[in-house]
């Protein structure tokens, strides 16, 4: 029997950390041979981006559809980085301690073991916003038939993916 090929699940992410994300967490998901087939990671201090505004990481991202992480939640202001029916970068917020790196890395782990379980990943991040904590992650995203910008409490262990694909319509 010929087995069909699934190149969607060799999807890729491409992480773009802002210049506040401490480079150990970098390098856990960088050098971890858990991850590095898994996602690629880039970030505002490598590409030579420190310093610009947050308006400049969400523009660059959208040109190069790469994923925004950040510790700055301003990017949940809709009218400040607004959803743009596809051709928006995920972006992913780390509501953790900067300087706690294991459970800042943990977090994040948790997010992307859920997000690498769906057929697309990299189309599941884009035209998301996710705020990410200890104590689970709120999912904002648009639903794919109504339009209508949504939220969704996923708690780990319990929330399916199926559940979220049926929640924003996929």
């Amino acid at each position: 029997m010929k087995r069909h090929r699934r190149p969607f699940l060799k999807q890729k992410p491409v992480l773009y950390f802002d210049e506040n994300f401490p480079v150990p967490v970098l390098d856990h998901f960088r050098k971890g041979s858990r991850w590095k087939k898994k996602v690629k990671v880039l970030s505002a201090i490598d590409l030579s981006n420190e310093g610009k505004s947050d308006e400049f990481h969400f523009a660059y991202c959208t040109r190069n559809g790469y994923t925004l992480v950040t510790f700055d939640e301003d990017f949940n202001d809709d009218a400040a980085y607004p959803f743009a029916n596809g051709s928006m970068p995920g972006v992913v917020m780390v509501k953790e301690t900067k300087g706690n790196v294991q459970k800042t890395a943990d977090v994040l782990s948790g997010l992307l073991d859920f997000v690498l379980t769906t057929p697309f990943p990299k189309a599941f991040l884009s035209e998301s916003k996710f705020t990410i904590s200890r104590e689970g992650c709120v999912m904002r995203g648009r639903d794919v038939r109504t339009k209508e910008v949504k939220s969704l409490h996923i708690i780990s262990g319990r929330t399916r993916v199926g559940d979220v694909r049926a929640y924003f319509s996929y």
